[in-house]
C-alpha cells in the first residue's frame, strides 16, 4: 500500500482472551480453540516461561493451532543458566519436546538470538523482526530538526533486572562518560 499502514483485516481478527486465573484462562483457551477453523488457530506468544504460555503450547498440540514464539532472549544461554537451577533440565526434558511439536516458526529479535534458537532448534522455521529498525536505518533523507537532534538528551533501558542484562554496566559507562555533564540523563 502507498501508505505503508498495517492491514487492519489482522487486528479486527485478534482476541484477546481476559482472564483472572489460570483455570479461567484454561476454560476460554479452550472454548476460542474449538469455535475457531484450523487456519484461524494461531498465537503469538512473546515468552516462554510462563504457566499461560506452556499451557497454549500443550493445547498447541491438542487442538493443532499454529504457535509463532518469540522467545525475548528467554533461550539464550545466558537466560537459560539464570534464575533458577532447575530451568535448564525442566527445558530440556519438558518444554524443548513440546515446543518442537506445538511451534510452527520462531520470531528472533537479532541475528544472535536467530542462531542460538537455530543451534537449539535446527530443524525449526525462524525468522528475525527487528520491528523496522534495519527498515529505519536504510532512509538516508530523515529530516529530523536540531532541537530533537542536540536537546533530546535521555538514554532509557528497559530491561529486566538480571545479571546477564549487564544494567550496571550500562550505569557504569554512563557515569564514566561523564555525559551527564552535557545535559544527558539516565
Amino acid at each position: 500500500p502507498t501508505n505503508n499502514l498495517p492491514d487492519t483485516t489482522v487486528f479486527n481478527k485478534t482476541n484477546i482472551v481476559e482472564y483472572r486465573n489460570i483455570p479461567l484462562f484454561i476454560v476460554k483457551v479452550i472454548k476460542f480453540l474449538k469455535s475457531k477453523k484450523t487456519e484461524e488457530k494461531i498465537f503469538h506468544l512473546n515468552y516462554i516461561w510462563r504457566s499461560e504460555a506452556i499451557i497454549i503450547l500443550i493445547f498447541g498440540i491438542i487442538f493443532k493451532a499454529r504457535i509463532i514464539l518469540n522467545p525475548r532472549g528467554m533461550l539464550m544461554d545466558d537466560a537459560m543458566s539464570s534464575g533458577n537451577s532447575l530451568k535448564e533440565t525442566v527445558f530440556k526434558y519438558f518444554l524443548k519436546p513440546i515446543i518442537k511439536k506445538s511451534v510452527f516458526c520462531f520470531q528472533a529479535s537479532s541475528r544472535i538470538e536467530y542462531e542460538s534458537i537455530k543451534s537449539t532448534f535446527p530443524t525449526m522455521n525462524v525468522f528475525i523482526n527487528t520491528l523496522g529498525y534495519q527498515k529505519s536505518q536504510k532512509k538516508k533523507n530523515l529530516k529530523v530538526s536540531p532541537k530533537e537532534k542536540y536537546e533530546t538528551k535521555q538514554l532509557i533501558v528497559v530491561s529486566r533486572l538480571d545479571k546477564h542484562k549487564n544494567i550496571d554496566l550500562i550505569i557504569k559507562s554512563f557515569i564514566n562518560s561523564k555525559c551527564y555533564k552535557e545535559g544527558w540523563k539516565l
